[in-house]
């Protein structure tokens, strides 16, 4: 796992780093691997000291992830949508409920799942391709 040290990434660091003792500043890297228990590689396409809100790199999504910046990660289910619409269609979470859960929890969305996420939405429920 690839961590960064938030001050010493302005040294031009961008692996872990063992020369800083304070690690209330950790922050997960963008290149970070990090897998989900089914074995699959989760999206992180961004650098974030806050959790990032996630999906897996995987054609079928069954679940979101809540990845910390300590490389860690919790399962979230699909969240409600206020707009009369569903959670989620054929294991294809509603982006527009999925953004809302990241905003109200202060939450990063990953923007490259979130792309994604409104991709498959719009291709396989909306029918627009």
């Amino acid at each position: 796992m690839s961590k960064i040290c938030q001050n010493c990434r302005f040294l031009g660091k961008s692996q872990f780093c063992d020369e800083c003792s304070d690690f209330s500043h950790w922050k997960l890297s963008h290149d970070a691997k990090v897998f989900s228990d089914r074995g699959n590689l989760l999206i992180i396409s961004c650098s974030s000291d806050l959790p990032i809100l996630t999906i897996e790199l995987y054609i079928k999504w069954y679940t979101l992830y809540k990845v910390f910046p300590d490389g860690t990660f919790e399962k979230v289910t699909f969240p409600d949508c206020d707009e009369h619409q569903p959670s989620s269609v054929d294991h294809v979470p509603n982006p527009k409920a999925v953004k809302k859960f990241a905003d109200d929890n202060n939450l990063i969305l990953d923007e490259l799942a979130y792309e994604i996420m409104v991709g498959r939405w719009e291709t396989e429920v909306k029918n627009n391709y």
